[in-house]
Order: C-alpha cells, then structure tokens, then sequence
C-alpha cells in the first residue's frame, strides 16, 4: 500500500518537474522569462520583497462627469426668466402703442378746436359784418322815413323839431338839413325869428358853409389826382 502510493507521488512529482521544466523553457524561448526576472521571483518567494511592484495603467481612466444638481431647477428659472421678460416687453410695447394712440388723439382734438375756433372766428366777422349791413340799412331806411316825415310837416312844426334836433344831435340835424330840398329848407329857416333860434340858425349856416367848403375841397383834391398822369 505505501509503495503503491509513493510510486503514486512520485509519478506526480516527475510529471509537475517535467511540466515546470516545460513551462520554464517555453517562457525563456519566448523572453517572457530571464535571469533578472527569475532573481526578483526567487527575492519574493524569500520574503525579500512584499510584491512585484504594480504596473501604473498607461493611461488614468477618465473622469465620469456626473450630472450637475439642480439642472431642471435651473432650466425652470432660465424659462421662467425668458417668460418674464417676454411680458415686461410686451408690456412695454403696449405702453408704447397706447401712448402713440393718446398723442394722435390729442393732435387731433387740439387741431379739432383749432378748427373750431377759427370757423367760430369767421362765422363771427360774417355775423359783424352783416350786422353793420342790418344797422346800416335800418338806419337808412330809418333816416329816410325820418327825412319823409320832417319834409311833410308844416314849416312852423319843422322849425321847432329841428331846433330840438340841433339841441340833442347837432350832426343829425345837420344831415337832415342837407338832406332836404332848397326850397323846403329855406321855408324852415325862415321860421327862426326868435333870439335864441337866430343863434341856432347861424350856427347851422355855418356848419353848412364849413362842410360845403370841405366837401368842394376834396373833390378839387380828387379832380387833380385823376387828372394826373
């Protein structure tokens, strides 16, 4: 039994040599294997030294970048950002067209009472103007009734309404004087007998004399001018 098992070992024992020689000489054909190598593993399997020294990586793997935090936070704020300003330029243009529409709004009622003053300015030089057209023609019209009137009264009654006359209105009654005919007026003046109707009559006279004068002196001034080359 014992010699069964040693040749058992022994068997073993050869076999492991032979496969160990084997493997030695295939590393040193290869030059996987040489003396300085064999030394370090023969210092190592002495205790001499610890391990074989670790082979650095030819290169450092490369940094995983992790995620930054909070990065749908901050896509959330930048939108939320980008919505904000959005609104404040909308607003703004906003702002801008309501105030272009007030000032068009205001021009166009500045230049609305502009208008309306100058219409109101026009309608008001018409409305004079016709106004002094009415005076004039109801003072006409009403001169020449008075006139009408003052011719068909009795000398006597004439006298004493053109002394009241030249007492309250001395141009009226001088016009209306003027206004009548030669004869009729001398039939008037002859009336005036008394002290206080002499004086009347000689200032009429020459009130009549000074506008006669007057009156020929200008259309001499007239006659010249036409005259002139």
């Amino acid at each position: 039994m014992l010699s069964r098992l040693y040749n058992l070992l022994s068997i073993v024992s050869i076999a492991t040599l032979l496969a160990g020689g084997g493997f030695s000489a295939f590393l040193f054909g290869t030059g996987r294997l040489n003396a300085a190598r064999l030394e370090r593993i023969g210092a190592v399997v002495r205790g001499e030294l610890d391990e074989f020294p670790q082979s650095q990586p030819a290169t450092q793997p490369a940094e995983i970048d992790e995620p930054p935090v909070g990065r749908d936070q901050s896509l959330e704020q930048i939108d939320a950002v980008r919505r904000q300003r959005r609104l404040q330029s909308h607003l703004l243009e906003r702002a801008a067209r309501d105030i272009e529409a007030q000032r068009r709004l205001l021009d166009q009622t500045l230049q609305y009472l502009v208008n309306e003053r100058e219409q109101l300015a026009a309608q008001r030089a018409d409305w004079a103007v016709e106004q002094q057209k009415v005076t004039g023609e109801v003072v006409n019209e009403a001169a020449q009734k008075h006139l009408e009137l003052f011719a068909g009264l009795a000398p006597q009654q004439a006298k004493e309404h053109l002394v009241w006359l030249w007492s309250t209105n001395k141009a009226e009654a001088l016009a209306l004087v003027m206004q009548l005919e030669v004869a009729t007026t001398k039939r008037i003046l002859a009336q005036m007998k008394a002290p206080e109707e002499q004086k009347i009559l000689s200032e009429l006279l020459e009130q009549l004399r000074t506008y006669e004068a007057s009156g020929a002196a200008t259309m001499s001034r007239k006659t010249a001018g036409d005259a002139a080359p």
